[in-house]
């Protein structure tokens, strides 16, 4: 069973929202059980201190889980730790981007915690590699940052590396694209955050 976690902000153009079915399990962060209300997403639990839904009336309609709104994580760490005792295929979809830039970076740092998560945004699905060869198909910009460090050797990319140390915060692997029918990534040693966007 797959599970997703919808968090803001979230929009209808994200792909993979439209492929949530029945069978699927879904977490709503907060006010994003608002967004999924509106457009008619299932939601098996809500979770949040939900201090950024308007109407609180809305939980009458779903099971919810209510936190403290004096914690040590956020609400969308601990919908992510909930989706995990429900399923080991988990998605976070929304979460990067808006007014809050803090927390794209708190989302993006839950790779490292979590890795075989996967976030997908409007524009750009994100997911850790380490220790091992990914084959990827896609039609888009690549970006590859170490997480913290890594050493890699791409194949089939524009800018391919061989054994390349990327040490932290190295910006090297940025906009690289695919011209072979798929890209080969090969983490020799340490991780590496991916990130797929859409062409401009």
């Amino acid at each position: 069973m797959r599970c997703f976690v919808v968090t803001n902000p979230v929009s209808m153009d994200i792909n993979i929202i439209k492929t949530i079915n029945k069978d699927d399990y879904v977490i709503a962060v907060d006010s994003a059980l608002l967004f999924c209300h509106n457009n008619n997403i299932k939601v098996d639990l809500a979770i949040g201190d939900f201090d950024s839904l308007k109407d609180h009336s809305l939980l009458n309609e779903y099971s919810f889980l209510m936190l403290n709104k004096i914690k040590d994580q956020t609400d969308t760490l601990e919908a992510i730790k909930k989706a995990y005792q429900v399923s080991n295929d988990v998605s976070l979809i929304g979460g990067l981007g808006g007014n809050r830039i803090e927390h794209s970076i708190a989302n993006l740092n839950l790779l490292k915690q979590f890795r075989n998560l996967t976030i997908y945004s409007l524009f750009s699905k994100c997911y850790l590699v380490e220790d091992k060869t990914t084959k990827i198909r896609f039609k888009g910009y690549v970006s590859i940052f170490p997480y913290p460090e890594a050493n890699i050797t791409l194949e089939g990319f524009k800018y391919p590396l061989d054994h390349h140390q990327l040490d932290v915060f190295d910006s090297l692997g940025i906009s690289n694209e695919i011209i072979d029918e798929k890209g080969v990534i090969t983490v020799h040693k340490g991780s590496i955050l991916v990130i797929e966007s859409e062409y401009d």
